[in-house]
């Protein structure tokens, strides 16, 4: 009875590079005649550390090497885990071609990588994927990357590549017309501060003048002010008995 596997797994996304070597100018130039083109394709495979989960597919496969700490079973063909693999065992890195296992397809079959974000999409304005209203911080790179390419690359097609963990990164551009990428630099960031000037209101009448019959610009400039005038208690008293005394003196005469 074949044991029945609860794993976990880790599938990752690998670029397997299909590298020729040639010497010399001439062997360029052939290989070039002959169609020979360098390129890079998306391969997933899933990299197993399990230790019961490695012995299972050694015995699957008829492997019979030793102290294999690490498996990847790679789909190569792409066309799903289980059929037409190759193994890669670690720390010895050799390759093995997995052959047909109804046992390990019935483990691998399940195994479907899936990007946690993906877009396939037709060429469009960068600020459409700005205001996407959801993953808006992956939208939000996508954008600036759209909009970096499309302001130094005029034309078709080209490939890119990044990576990144906690100590390096890799960036990687191919497949491209180097004639077509020439540098742009951005616009100009739109300034964080507003400027806001004073607006004085005039109100402008023309008047004519007889004495010289000159026309003048009349310019009337209004303010209004208010203010409290505080008088002591004395003076008030004194002022009053000056203005009887005033008019006592006018009855006399």
């Amino acid at each position: 009875m074949r044991k029945k596997f609860n794993c976990r797994f880790t599938i990752l996304l690998h670029l397997i590079s299909v590298v020729f070597i040639f010497c010399g100018n001439s062997e360029i130039l052939f290989a070039q005649k002959k169609g020979v083109k360098l390129n890079q394709m998306e391969i997933p495979y899933a990299h197993i550390t399990d230790s019961s989960l490695i012995q299972f597919f050694l015995e699957e496969f008829f492997i019979t090497e030793e102290n294999v700490v690490a498996i990847d079973v790679v789909d190569i063909s792409r066309n799903g885990f289980g059929q037409d693999d190759i193994i890669i065992t670690y720390p010895s890195r050799k390759v093995y071609t997995a052959p047909t296992s109804e046992a390990a397809l019935s483990v691998a079959g399940e195994w479907k990588f899936k990007a946690e974000f993906e877009k396939d999409s037709e060429i469009r304005d960068p600020s459409f994927f700005d205001n996407s209203p959801t993953n808006k911080a992956q939208n939000a790179i996508l954008a600036d990357l759209l909009r970096t390419i499309q302001r130094n690359y005029k034309d078709y097609p080209i490939q890119l590549r990044f990576s990144q963990d906690s100590t390096s990164f890799r960036f990687q551009i191919w497949d491209y017309n180097p004639r077509a990428l020439i540098y742009t630099p951005p616009p100009p960031p739109l300034p964080d501060t507003v400027i806001t000037y004073d607006v004085v209101n005039i109100i402008r009448e023309e008047k004519f003048v007889e004495t010289d019959t000159t026309f003048y610009d009349v310019i009337y400039i209004f303010q209004s002010m208010a203010d409290t005038l505080f008088i002591p208690e004395e003076p008030q008293k004194i002022a009053q008995q000056t203005q009887i005394n005033e008019k006592e003196k006018n009855g006399k005469n």
